[in-house]
């Protein structure tokens, strides 16, 4: 997945130069490979995103089981 993940970062920020263009025989192909560079760039942004959100609720599931945890010891009963 990392390999994956490089290569993809590697399409998204490559920038074509002039001779990458002119090997291109049909305009609408380097209009398709830079709305598909947008569409990586957007879903790796995405997964960062997700990512901080995961970490975030794990760290609060984390807090409350240790709330819970806490309460049992002390003898409290929680419904």
């Amino acid at each position: 997945m990392p390999a994956l993940e490089s290569c993809l970062g590697n399409i998204t920020y490559a920038a074509l130069s002039p001779e990458d263009c002119e090997r291109f025989e049909d305009p609408n192909l380097l209009k398709m490979f830079r709305v598909s560079q947008y569409a990586l760039e957007y879903l790796l942004n995405y997964q960062n995103y997700l990512f901080g959100q995961t970490q975030g609720l794990d760290a609060a599931y984390k807090q409350g089981e240790a709330n819970v945890r806490k309460s049992y010891s002390r003898g409290v009963e929680i419904l």
